[in-house]
């Protein structure tokens, strides 16, 4: 699969997968890694923290408090 000018730092290259599943650029030949289990297991913490305000989640090696506020 190729994405047509899809190639965040050029803006014009097309971005196809190398043998790792990350993407790189055909013109400029910059890779965008694949996102993978870590970026997973942030994407789930945050949701975690946005339904649950009061919990107390470790993200990214930060641990990290979020308060409800009343509007």
């Amino acid at each position: 699969m190729i994405w047509f000018k899809a190639c965040p730092r050029c803006k014009q290259g097309d971005m196809a997968p190398d043998e790792d599943n990350d993407r790189h650029c055909l013109q400029c030949g910059y890779t965008l890694p694949h996102a993978g289990a870590a970026a997973l297991a942030t994407d789930l913490a945050e949701m975690i923290e946005i339904a649950y305000p009061q919990t107390k989640l470790a993200v990214g090696g930060r641990t990290r408090q979020q308060t409800a506020v009343a509007v």
